[in-house]
């Protein structure tokens, strides 16, 4: 990983007013993608082989925390590095090679000001309750 420290979150529903199916049932990555470039006005593109790096990182770090995915799911890396600042939208089947759905700039800190924070690191699940 180098000098870049990684944050990655689980979550099984997130970015929801993205989501544009109907009943309330969770859109399939594709229509997310499209959902995220249409609603989301600040957005970075991403290479190829960088989208597999981050890929593979995601896959790394749930591991590391022993998590496992037996079905797939939305999960949001961080990268919190001062010359990065990014978020990445993933679709992780189980298997098979993630799906980037977007990725837009983040702050993740703010350094010398009061009630200075650090983004912390680590896996944390995302639920409604």
């Amino acid at each position: 990983m180098g000098c870049r420290r990684l944050l990655f979150l689980r979550a099984a529903l997130l970015l929801g007013a993205l989501c544009a199916a109907a009943a309330g049932t969770l859109a399939d990555p594709a229509a997310l993608s499209q959902s995220y470039r249409n609603e989301v006005d600040r957005r970075l593109e991403l290479p190829a082989d960088e989208a597999h790096r981050y890929d593979e990182l995601a896959r790394a770090a749930l591991a590391a925390a022993g998590i496992s995915l037996a079905s797939a799911e939305y999960v949001v890396v961080i990268d919190r590095n001062p010359h990065v600042q990014a978020l990445l939208l993933y679709w992780l089947p189980p298997g098979a090679p993630g799906w980037l759905v977007g990725a837009s700039p983040v702050s993740t800190r703010r350094g010398g000001a009061f009630d200075h924070f650090e983004t912390p690191l680590g896996v944390f699940e995302h639920g409604t309750a």
